[in-house]
């Protein structure tokens, strides 16, 4: 058991980036997480048995920036790696990411707003998709709240 005074010195989110084989879309993501307006915060991708060199690039571009775990065997689905995202973690709270997502710069500053002001057990967060360039279609799914959680990212 982590001592009081050790547990303030932990990284408040602990945000967990399950990935199987995907090292040349990962950049975006973990670029994302990197510029968060909040901190303190870690950065955990769980690397799901990957046979490709994902690992390796990973390492490479964002060096001790990132921690890279990997799970013996291939699962096949996000709830292995998450799961093992979770046991790694240090922070008082996680935050997911899927490896093709990016965040806008103040989502975890958000979110942790939401947990100052009013103490909830979990939060859940919108999304946009954005559909091919040029396309101009985006939707809008999930929670959202009267802030600004994405603010540039529609334009006319």
């Amino acid at each position: 058991m982590l001592s009081f005074s050790r547990r303030k010195k932990l990284p408040r989110f602990s945000v967990i980036v399950p990935t199987y084989n995907r090292s040349r879309f990962v950049f975006p993501t973990l670029d994302s997480v990197l510029e968060q307006t909040h901190a303190p915060f870690e950065i955990i991708v769980a690397g799901d048995s990957c046979t490709d060199d994902s690992e390796q690039v990973v390492r490479q571009k964002f060096g001790r920036a990132i921690r890279w775990i990997r799970s013996p065997e291939h699962s096949g689905s996000q709830s292995a790696p998450n799961n093992a995202g979770v046991q790694a973690a240090a922070g008082t709270h996680i935050a997911y990411l899927g490896h093709d997502d990016i965040w806008s710069p103040h989502h975890l500053e958000l979110l942790a707003a939401t947990f100052e002001s009013s103490n909830p057990d979990f939060a859940v967060s919108g999304c946009i998709y954005h559909g091919p360039p040029g396309s101009r279609y985006y939707q809008f799914t999930g929670l959202s709240c009267s802030a600004p959680i994405a603010s540039g990212v529609m334009t006319s």
